[in-house]
């Protein structure tokens, strides 16, 4: 199962780099992993000052979250107040980029993320169907979603999944919550709402 709402064919594009990914970095000790999350956090905070679009702010947000978490499957989502739509500017579906069509907020756990503006974990497929996931494909067994705030507002959603239970843990979900914190930050190409 994918736990998305919608999703077109993949799309491959380039890889960056420069972060090693999270399975090499949680092979190392606690200083190791923690350098490699600071540099994501550094590189960002350097593209925020260099007032970079926020499109390009998005690419590379998703890039390095990716790398840093050596997930195969991540999106990063924009909430759309005004038309009430989620879409999806980063995308990678099974290691390659993929379009996802924008869907009407309503049921679905990134609806959910956004409409509490709290994260959303599981570590079983059991848990994501109590939670309310949508089914895609394959069986999804873990999942982390962390709302972008800007202000009052969530604006959009960065989540995770993963085919093997328990991939993600509370650490896993501080560090993205303070990378989509650094995103609610950024200059928004518009204010929906």
């Amino acid at each position: 199962m994918t736990v998305r709402d919608d999703s077109g064919p993949p799309v491959p594009k380039g890889d960056a780099d420069a972060v090693p990914p999270r399975d090499s970095v949680r092979g190392r000790d606690a200083v190791g992993q923690r350098d490699a999350e600071l540099a994501v956090l550094h590189e960002i905070g350097t593209a925020l000052a260099r007032q970079l679009a926020f499109d390009d702010i998005v690419e590379l947000v998703g890039e390095r979250v990716r790398q840093v978490f050596g997930v195969a499957s991540l999106w990063i989502a924009i909430h759309d107040e005004t038309s009430g739509t989620i879409s999806f500017p980063y995308a990678v579906e099974a290691d390659e980029r993929a379009q996802m069509a924008p869907f009407a907020v309503g049921p679905g756990l990134t609806s959910r993320v956004l409409g509490t503006r709290q994260p959303v974990r599981f570590g079983t497929s059991a848990e994501g169907d109590a939670l309310g996931a949508i089914a895609v494909g394959g069986v999804t067994e873990s999942w982390v979603g962390v709302p972008i705030l800007a202000g009052d507002h969530a604006i959009g959603v960065i989540a995770l999944e993963s085919f093997e239970q328990r991939a993600f843990d509370v650490a896993d979900e501080r560090l993205l919550a303070t990378i989509a914190s650094s995103m609610g930050v950024a200059p928004q190409p518009r204010r929906m709402g």
